[in-house]
């Protein structure tokens, strides 16, 4: 018999351990016995036991890699813990600038759209009511309330004129901003 009926044996033995390991494993014992110019199934049996008492081993080994890798992982993250308590008094001040910041911009914005509700309901108001004092016949009220009608929704059509490219400049700022972040993000996970 040779050497691939005892590989074939211990790879059947393998068959929970990941592909890539698997693999690693196969071929150092592979070329173990090249290089030791072992070819007969007895001779491997000799020397590294019979398969399925390697593949017990090589599993004890795959354990204790995954065991070790896994407490650095929990060192790193005891040491990043350790990093964002000791950061704590400075990022919690800047947090707090920030939702500062953002609730300020959220009321300068609902304050604008209710200024230029007001305006445009004010002006449509004035508008509707002017024509009640020409049915009255008094063309001097109403020149006044439709004038004052008029320049109010110029000013309301100004109004949304001005802020309509600033919100749109606001918004393309923040998904940049955002897009932004959670690129970098994406790139250190």
């Amino acid at each position: 018999m040779t050497n691939n009926k005892y590989f074939n044996e211990l790879a059947r033995h393998l068959h929970k351990l990941n592909d890539e390991d698997r693999e690693e494993a196969l071929n150092f014992y592979r070329e173990y016995a090249e290089d030791a110019g072992i070819i007969e199934y007895e001779e491997l049996t000799d020397r590294f036991g019979n398969p399925k008492n390697l593949s017990s081993k090589i599993y004890a080994e795959s354990a204790k890699k995954t065991l070790d890798k896994d407490d650095k992982d929990i060192s790193k993250a005891f040491i990043i813990g350790i990093i964002a308590i000791c950061s704590l008094p400075v990022s919690l001040p800047i947090i707090g600038i920030l939702i500062g910041t953002l609730i300020t911009i959220i009321a300068l914005i609902f304050a604008i759209l209710m200024i230029i509700l007001v305006f445009s309901k004010v002006s449509v108001s004035m508008f509707v009511e002017s024509f009640s004092y020409l049915v009255n016949f008094n063309p001097a009220l109403w020149m006044k309330t439709f004038g004052g009608s008029l320049i109010l929704i110029s000013v309301t059509v100004l109004l949304i004129c001005m802020f309509v490219p600033f919100f749109r400049f606001l918004l393309k700022k923040i998904t940049i901003k955002i897009s932004n972040f959670v690129e970098r993000r994406s790139k250190n996970d």
